[in-house]
């Protein structure tokens, strides 16, 4: 059965809800009304995990209403359309999110700056399928970073330059950018705690690690 505006508003009287996912699989037929029923104010106090999946009714503004979740700890979207002014995360506040994980997303450049003015906090980033400029890179030093996805975001070795100086890592994966070269991957040897490197479709040779 297809999820409502109706079916978000009754699970908006839920109490105590700590982990909400809606839409991994198929695309939701909802609008901002229902996004704006489902967190309210009973929902929002509580909630600490919420996954939203593709949902094209929903517009910038209904995405902004996740800023009642004030004590939200992991977010994850997917295939978010935001305005090409950049403006999505630079007016999310999530301050206590740790874990933020995007699938198939297109944000302009500079998004990266605004998610960190304001969660500063993220230990765990998973971009798949988003692409991220030199200057976004440049930005993930600013996060004390365990486990970093960077799928398919049109990587060079030059951004492996930068993530190599994030300290922290432990877990990276780096597949599906086919510009990493060997020389890329040498300046990985700064990582002295990573622990797991994926690497699939570089143009690597056997010399690389």
């Amino acid at each position: 059965a297809e999820i409502t505006d109706d079916d978000l508003a009754h699970i908006g009287l839920c109490q105590g809800l700590f982990a909400l996912t809606l839409g991994a699989q198929h695309p939701l037929k909802v609008t901002d009304k229902g996004l704006d029923a489902l967190l309210s104010p009973t929902v929002s106090r509580t909630l600490r995990q919420l996954t939203l999946g593709t949902m094209p009714g929903i517009t910038h503004d209904g995405y902004l209403t996740i800023n009642r979740a004030t004590k939200l700890l992991l977010l994850s979207l997917r295939d978010v359309k935001p305005p090409s002014d950049g403006k999505f995360f630079a007016e999310l506040r999530l301050p206590k999110l740790t874990d933020l994980m995007i699938w198939e997303s297109d944000f302009p450049g500079g998004w990266l700056a605004a998610l960190a003015d304001h969660s500063p906090d993220i230990a765990h980033l998973v971009l798949q399928g988003v692409r991220v400029t030199p200057a976004d890179v440049t930005v993930l030093t600013r996060f004390d970073l365990e486990n970093l996805v960077l799928e398919n975001a049109g990587l060079s070795d030059a951004e492996l330059d930068v993530i190599g100086s994030v300290r922290k890592l432990r877990i990276l994966n780096l597949r599906e950018n086919p510009a990493i070269t060997d020389a890329g991957v040498r300046s990985l040897g700064e990582c002295k705690e990573l622990q797991t490197l994926w690497l699939s479709s570089a143009s690597l040779t056997d010399t690389a690690c």
